[in-house]
């Protein structure tokens, strides 16, 4: 229900069935499966998982540099004591592993190595020239998050939903609540300091966010297994606000017609778009 939720709620729908040569639902793909194994290799400490989780984050960071990110947000999964870090940290940090890791990512970048040798006469090529985090004194939260032309939490509003489940999870005292808020939040600050803090014209919400959504599956599956707990008005309220969420991201997945090309700010384009397609 939790999945279900989030892909037609979020949108990873438009990205999955409309944009799909965008890296983002890749990157989405590959952040679950490094979720999915490093969770079990901490549990298990099986080779399988380790082998698992260094394939999917070297795929990872060469689809996008950036995605290395995650890989730190995996270190920290399920930290609620010193000591569930210092596991982490022994289970990972092992000389075999590293080495292993190391190579793992060498012969995951080495093909495009070789074509940037081919290309261009070098092995390393940054593939972002002429583009960086110029905004990084003075991000560009408002715009990240609540703009027409890409706002993150105007395309998914579900999201606003998981972050206070989020906040309810920290209030609760569970795993993981700080450090999704911590890795949103970082997220979000990379988003605003980039030179297009819009991400050019032609996009469905936050594009560079799609890959983060998987985040959001704590705090929804929260929320599902803590609605039985609550009273009938409660999660009525809940369950309308689901069906809102979702209701709201389909219709503009039907009004946009892949790209808005309204501006920064422009509302009553935006609100006519999403009135014609309701």
């Amino acid at each position: 229900l939790t999945v279900i939720t989030l892909f037609i709620g979020s949108s990873l729908f438009y990205y999955a069935i409309d944009e799909t040569l965008m890296s983002h639902m890749y990157s989405f793909t590959l952040f679950a499966i490094i979720l999915y194994a490093i969770k079990s290799f901490y549990e298990s400490a099986q080779s399988r998982y380790f082998l698992l989780f260094a394939f999917a984050l070297s795929f990872a960071v060469l689809v996008r540099p950036t995605n290395v990110l995650f890989g730190v947000f995996a270190l920290f999964l399920d930290v609620d004591s010193y000591e569930r870090l210092r596991h982490n940290i022994r289970a990972l940090f092992q000389l075999k592993k590293l080495l292993i890791g190391g190579l793992i990512l060498f012969l995951t970048l080495l093909p495009q190595m070789l074509y940037w040798k081919f290309a261009y006469g070098k092995y390393i090529v940054w593939s972002y020239k002429g583009e960086g985090f110029i905004h990084w004194k003075n991000p560009e939260f408002l715009i990240t998050w609540f703009s027409p032309q890409s706002g993150f939490y105007t395309y998914t509003p579900l999201a606003l939903l998981a972050l206070l489940f989020t906040f309810y999870m920290w209030y609760k005292k569970e795993k993981n609540a700080v450090l999704i808020l911590i890795t949103l939040l970082i997220s979000s600050y990379l988003c605003a300091s980039w030179h297009n803090v819009y991400f050019g014209t032609c996009n469905f919400g936050k594009r560079p966010m799609v890959e983060f959504l998987p985040l959001l599956l704590f705090p929804l599956a929260y929320m599902f297994n803590a609605m039985p707990s609550f009273k009938k008005t409660s999660s009525l309220v809940l369950v309308l606000l689901l069906l809102g969420c979702i209701s709201y991201n389909l219709i503009l997945f039907r009004g946009f017609n892949t790209c808005y090309f309204g501006g920064i700010w422009e509302w009553k384009e935006f609100g006519r778009l999403f009135s014609n397609a309701f």
